[in-house]
């Protein structure tokens, strides 16, 4: 006949140690200590150290982990927010190349660093950093004025910043004034966001300064959808300090995006609003039935002269985590400019006699656009290389109406003398650097 013992609790006779039994099993204080293994559903919180194996599943948090662990046979681990290295991991998309902001560190500045002076109606648009562009709508005419520029004011890790400064003061209650940035509808709905679908989230993060505190927003919307944005408030808290803004946009079932070349998201970082314009919509949800521009908390960023803002290191990406900003080389952020703006100089073009005075210029665009670009002159000096002599012209305007692809140009140019039949090379030193403007912005 078996034996046996019923005890409620052991207790080691310094009190440090306790193995406490009942009816739904034992539970143990202080340190324990399996010699030949320990076997059976362990439940409940473990505090202290843990040495030796552990097989079979672990749920609830392990907080603490030190030395060098290895954690072997795991096939997928299943969470919401992972950190690693004090670094937020994605929860989707890709590991690589999530950002799908063009030139988001503001590196590239192809029309030049500036500073250049936007006025509403006179000179707006993209003005210094490729990509963004400064927009002011009728009704806040030359009273406000901008100073835009690239900036090397910038957060650590980052060496440029989009920088804008008020030129001239104006309280009057109109019209609208933002940085925008476009996106191309095909980079959006090729992203792995599901736009119709509430449980699908894009993050917008950025680094921010200002000279001043205040509240500005930030508006989120599409071109192929009528009456559809996102406004999402932020607060400049401390003045002259960067802090780091982040907010996620989920999909919405009445949102419609074109898979094509054309402008399929749009974000806008609101500097004005007129209060007419702000049509009252609810921050951090999609407004559907009317378009609001900003909730009724935006401040005037032109309330005060020579107030200042900097603004850098914009990522979009899908997931609902802010992940640290993917840093790209220079030549691959000019690259993905290149496709909506490129500049070619006098040496990148070949020309050939149409009539004595009229050549044939051809050139190779340096990348493919994204439309066929609109051309501009830069320089009035044009020269190519003749037989031990350069044929120069200074016409502006084509003789005949050019010709663009997306891979070319080609156009007919006056003011030359005597041609020959003949090919003729480019001469960059008449040239003098940038000469034609291809643009294919959005």
């Amino acid at each position: 006949m078996a034996s046996e013992i019923r005890v409620n609790t052991f207790k080691n006779r310094s009190g440090l140690g306790t193995v406490s039994i009942n009816d739904s099993g034992a539970s143990f204080s202080g340190v324990v200590t399996a010699t030949s293994g320990f076997s059976g559903d362990l439940t409940g919180n473990v505090a202290g150290n843990v040495t030796g194996n552990v097989t079979g599943n672990v749920t609830g948090n392990a907080t603490g982990l030190s030395g060098s662990p290895t954690l072997t046979g795991i096939t997928s681990i299943s969470t919401t927010n992972l950190t690693v290295n004090g670094n937020a991991y994605p929860n989707a998309g890709p590991l690589s190349n999530r950002n799908i902001i063009i030139n988001g560190a503001m590196q590239v500045a192809q029309r030049g660093t500036g500073p250049v002076t936007a006025v509403d109606n006179s000179n707006e648009g993209y003005l210094t950093v490729d990509r963004f562009d400064q927009r002011t709508t009728s009704g806040w005419g030359s009273t406000r004025t901008l100073s835009v520029q690239q900036s090397t004011t910038a957060p650590t890790g980052f060496s440029n910043s989009y920088h804008i400064n008020v030129n001239a003061t104006d309280a009057t209650d109109a019209g609208l004034s933002y940085i925008r940035h476009r996106i191309e509808g095909q980079d959006i709905v090729n992203s792995g966001w599901d736009q119709t679908d509430p449980s699908s989230e894009l993050t917008l993060s950025f680094y921010v300064r200002a000279d001043h505190t205040a509240t500005y927003c930030v508006t989120v919307l599409s071109d192929d959808t009528a009456n559809h944005s996102f406004v999402h408030e932020y607060t400049i808290a401390a003045a002259n300090t960067w802090q780091r803004v982040s907010f996620q946009i989920p999909g919405v079932s009445s949102l419609t995006i074109a898979n094509d070349n054309g402008n399929g998201f749009e974000i806008r970082w609101m500097l004005g609003v007129a209060s007419s314009l702000n049509l009252a919509p609810t921050a951090d949800v999609w407004n559907t039935s009317t378009f609001g521009h900003a909730t009724s908390n935006q401040d005037n960023f032109y309330d005060t002269l020579g107030n200042d803002l900097w603004i850098t290191g914009i990522q979009l990406e899908v997931g609902s985590v802010a992940t640290p900003f993917e840093h790209r080389s220079y030549g691959d952020q000019l690259a993905k400019c290149q496709r909506y703006f490129q500049q070619l100089s006098n040496c990148e073009l070949v020309g050939s006699k149409n009539t004595l005075t009229r050549m044939r210029i051809s050139g190779k665009l340096i990348t493919e656009m994204r439309i066929p670009p609109t051309v501009t002159r830069t320089n009035t000096s044009l020269g190519f290389q003749d037989v031990g002599s350069t044929q120069t012209s200074t016409n502006t305007t084509a003789a005949q109406a050019t010709t663009q692809g997306v891979r070319y140009m080609a156009f007919d140019i006056a003011g030359f003398s005597n041609l020959a039949d003949r090919s003729y090379g480019g001469a960059d030193s008449h040239g003098n650097g940038a000469v034609f403007n291809c643009d294919a912005e959005l």
